[in-house]
């Protein structure tokens, strides 16, 4: 059975992250289609030129989970699409330019969120897209519920 062009992709992310020396480094380079790069070159502005957030709206890339668990069993395909229907956790990789500000609508009280940091959210509440065969969600900043350290922790 061949498998679509996100599974794919998903699963070279996944892969990648089995070399790479932060999850964050892959994710990026999966949805920005730079093979190359510093994780501090990637998270200046990944999707400059490509794409501009507005308002107060938060763009996630949905987190991928490794290849293999941590006993070495590769995971199938089938768990690989699965996260992105179920997956709660997700890379921040473009903020609109209202996010997070206080207004007569919500109070944030001094939190905000940068391109790179890892978040906490439930799916359904977010516009589902696909950027360069990455799964992808855009969210209200309203609609994100915590910021997280590592997501592997949450699965």
């Amino acid at each position: 059975m061949a498998r679509s062009n996100a599974i794919g992709k998903m699963r070279q992310i996944a892969e990648d992250k089995l070399n790479a020396t932060d999850a964050r480094l892959a994710h990026l380079r999966g949805v920005t289609g730079r093979s190359k790069g510093t994780l501090k070159q990637l998270l200046k502005d990944p999707m400059a030129g490509d794409l501009t957030v507005l308002h107060s709206q938060v763009l996630v890339m949905g987190y991928i989970p490794p290849a293999r668990t941590k006993s070495g069993l590769y995971l199938t395909d089938k768990s690989t699409e699965e996260e992105r229907f179920q997956g709660n956790c997700g890379l921040v990789i473009g903020l609109g330019t209202g996010a997070f500000k206080d207004d007569n609508i919500a109070q944030f009280n001094g939190d905000s969120l940068q391109i790179g940091d890892w978040v906490m959210y439930v799916a359904a509440d977010g516009i589902s897209m696909f950027i360069r065969e990455v799964p992808c969600r855009l969210f209200s900043d309203t609609r994100i519920l915590m910021k997280v350290t590592t997501p592997e922790i949450y699965y």
